[in-house]
């Protein structure tokens, strides 16, 4: 065999055992520190202290504010004060909604609100006509589950009737109370601890 022939299956030996190395090393990577979401006995928590989100902080997070951001913001917020559902960590949010803007909006809002995300591998969407929420406490089993009241749709089809600009009618619903905007069910979970 030639030496520049010896040379370049050498060569080739060793870029396959890097690429092996760096390939087990991403998946190692991966697997320790980003699927924490379902790990059992899993202990990531937050120290951050809650604090409703202000309009602005939704405008500026999902580039202005129409009234499906906001519903997401008003469902998250009340899944954590009133059932103490846990934020960031230990917490699954299951959304079920049109795949489109307006109605996807809803996701931002419950992303700024419980502090699940995409990358957490806590939120989840799927495409769906009608839209439900279900977040869940990962360690209990709780659930709370929004769906939006006929009465609010109506209003939201007014607004939008009277050609009322996008951000006006955000703010008008930021000022509305969850308990007029959703019908809301609460489950008592049952996890078995071992």
């Amino acid at each position: 065999m030639k030496p520049r022939s010896t040379l370049l299956l050498i060569a080739c030996g060793c870029l396959a055992v890097v690429i092996t190395a760096v390939a087990a090393h991403k998946i190692s990577y991966a697997h320790r520190y980003h699927d924490h979401s379902k790990k059992e006995g899993s202990k990531m928590h937050t120290e951050v202290p809650f604090k409703p989100s202000t309009i602005k902080q939704l405008e500026r997070f999902h580039g202005h504010v129409g009234p499906f951001v906001v519903f997401g913001s008003h469902m998250g917020e009340y899944a954590v004060t009133k059932y103490n559902m846990p934020r960031y960590f230990g917490v699954t949010v299951e959304v079920e909604c049109p795949a489109q803007p307006p109605h996807a909006c809803l996701i931002d809002g419950l992303m700024m609100s419980t502090g699940a995300t995409y990358g957490k591998k806590n939120i989840h969407h799927t495409h769906a006509k009608d839209i439900r929420v279900i977040i869940t406490n990962d360690e209990t089993g709780d659930q709370a589950i929004f769906t939006i009241k006929k009465a609010a749709l109506d209003i939201l089809q007014k607004w939008e009737e009277e050609d009322m600009p996008i951000n006006e009618r955000g703010e008008k619903s930021f000022d509305m109370q969850s308990e007029d905007l959703f019908d809301i069910e609460y489950i008592k979970g049952e996890v078995e601890k071992n």
